[in-house]
């Protein structure tokens, strides 16, 4: 019939709209952590752990190639700020968004 709106079609435009906008807002809040942060490496070490978590310590440093030194500094940097958490099996994940994350 002519003017009938098809719900399922229409649902799935709003779920598919509500994912995307979702998804930008985590992103804008993992920019915003990445700012935040003060060394380069811990930088690299956020972002790669954000989409290839979890990881242990010696994953992180083969994989991106930092000496211990500065993998070291990276992770005491990340998890001080809680960005980073280590699990009971030793690996490292990226932490849920506090409210203070969505702060502009």
């Amino acid at each position: 019939m002519a003017g009938e709106v098809d719900w399922e079609e229409a649902l799935e435009r709003i779920v598919a709209d509500a994912f995307r906008r979702t998804r930008l807002e985590g992103e804008r809040l993992h920019y915003e952590r990445v700012r935040r942060l003060r060394a380069p490496t811990a930088k690299l070490v956020y972002v790669f752990l954000k989409d290839h978590q979890p990881q242990s310590f010696a994953s992180i440093r083969r994989t991106l190639g930092v000496s211990k030194s500065a993998g070291l500094d990276a992770m005491d940097e990340l998890v001080e700020v809680g960005f980073v958490v280590r699990d009971e099996e030793y690996l490292y994940w990226v932490s849920e968004f506090r409210s203070g994350d969505r702060e502009g």
